[in-house]
């Protein structure tokens, strides 16, 4: 529909017809490389995970870094905790709400430990 509306718009212009498009589009699509994209809804996820290693303290300790993001805006809060452990991960979990502002539907984890 947008190509005929193209078509319209521009008179006495070379332009495809709709097979010569499909046919030039689907060469054009085969050469992208595979992506997996989604789609959010502002609100709906969370996703959470500790990130990478550990990082070193001032006072010779270590810290695991806690990682919240937003999927529709990829808003980003972080944290330190001392552990990776149910507690920390819960801790982070409601300091980002709070960071945010509000609860998302759905809180996605990333290989949560049994």
């Amino acid at each position: 529909m947008l190509l005929w509306q193209y078509v319209e718009a521009h008179p006495g212009q070379s332009t495809w017809c709709y097979s010569q498009f499909c046919e030039n589009y689907r060469r054009y699509a085969l050469r992208l490389k595979r992506l997996m994209r989604q789609i959010h809804r502002a609100g709906e996820k969370m996703f959470v995970d500790f990130a990478g290693p550990t990082v070193e303290l001032a006072d010779g300790t270590r810290a695991h870094i806690f990682v919240a993001t937003l999927g529709a805006s990829s808003y980003t809060f972080a944290c330190a905790t001392p552990h990776e452990r149910m507690a920390d991960w819960l801790h982070g979990c409601a300091e980002a709400m709070r960071y945010f502002g509000g609860v998302p539907q759905l809180i996605v984890p990333d290989n949560p430990a049994p």
